[in-house]
């Protein structure tokens, strides 16, 4: 379905138990999410397309349990998060790439269990995490990003275990 003239959405967006969803696309012109974006638990996910218009979500941004996502490029547009950024258990998410433009992050960011993720370079713009960041078992992710990231963006307690030395 051709979601593409869907501007704003004033809840939550939710795309998650998706059995055979490839790809999520056609939404190019939302541009806010006024509660928190989910996308998570999709077996077939490959990747995150065509949501470029999107520059703010007033709750959190959880990209969780997606075996397949091997990426997130389709946010590009995004600036800022008014909650929590969540990015854990995606067994074949190598980097960050479309995140680029994320500047703010109000609350936490939370980056665990991702198996191949090797690369924080998407993050480069993120100059503001509100509280908390957690970088916890990213077996390929050098700590020296992880370390690199707190001392640029963080402000409140910071946990990076487990990751590559």
């Amino acid at each position: 379905e051709d979601l593409s003239n869907l501007r704003t959405i004033g809840g939550d967006l939710v795309v998650g138990n998706n059995l055979a969803m490839k790809k999520v696309e056609d939404m190019s012109g939302l541009t806010v999410v006024g509660g928190s974006l989910h996308i998570g638990q999709n077996a077939m996910l490959d990747i995150v397309e065509d949501m470029s218009g999107l520059a703010s979500i007033g709750g959190d941004l959880s990209i969780y349990s997606n075996e397949r996502l091997t990426s997130i490029e389709g946010l590009a547009g995004l600036i800022a998060v008014g909650g929590d950024l969540n990015i854990y258990d995606n067994e074949k998410l190598t980097d960050l790439e479309g995140l680029d433009a994320l500047a703010e992050v109000g609350r936490d960011l939370n980056i665990y269990d991702n198996e191949k993720l090797a690369n924080l370079g998407g993050l480069a713009s993120l100059v503001d995490i509100g509280a908390k960041l957690f970088i916890v078992k990213n077996t390929n992710l050098p700590t020296s990003q992880a370390q690199a990231l707190a001392d640029r963006a963080a402000v409140g307690e910071v946990s990076i275990l487990d990751n590559k030395n």
